[in-house]
């Protein structure tokens, strides 16, 4: 199969498997982290396998389908954060040092949570979060979504080798 041919047909696979990801976040009423994470996890791969611009096609073809269905509710946050993480996790991590570059993910992060507050406000949508978090400041609020933040990156890290050392040599 030509390079190209393969480069489009992994960029399609990965999207349509990050499209049942979120499916499956729609769906279910749990897991939604570990599903972005694998949503995640599919972009991951297209950028190992084939660089950054089919990857960022990919994320951009999956969060567009995705706000047709399962919804607007479930796409802005791939679209926003889950989606083009790997890619922005990829270029800090390769040009930073690591605790640097933790910091810069962080400085990301809280710019990346704050857009998407502001968003969701602007339209009078957020979505339905617990009474408990509700009630927290707000500062408060940001420090536990860096907390989560730092779980998911590390899973996703996780996840990325499990691929390298596993999925990718039986592609090959």
């Amino acid at each position: 199969m030509p390079a190209a041919s393969r480069r489009a047909a992994y960029g399609g696979l990965a999207a349509a498997l990050a499209l049942l990801a979120l499916l499956a976040v729609h769906l279910s009423p749990t897991a939604d982290l570990a599903l972005y994470a694998f949503a995640s996890l599919c972009m991951a791969a297209v950028l190992l396998e084939t660089g950054p611009w089919n990857a960022a096609l990919a994320w951009l073809a999956a969060t567009g389908i995705a706000l047709f269905y399962p919804g607007f509710q479930v796409a802005v946050p791939f679209g926003l954060f889950f989606g083009p993480w790997p890619l922005a996790k990829a270029a800090i991590e390769r040009r930073v040092p690591r605790k640097i570059g933790l910091a810069v993910k962080a400085g990301l992060f809280s710019v990346v949570l704050a857009a998407g507050y502001g968003f969701y406000t602007w339209i009078d949508d957020l979505p339905q979060v617990p009474d408990t978090l509700t009630s927290l400041p707000l500062a408060v609020a940001g420090l536990l979504a860096l907390a989560v933040l730092l779980v998911y990156d590390y899973a996703l890290t996780l996840l990325i080798h499990l691929y390298i050392s596993r999925i990718r040599p039986g592609l090959r």
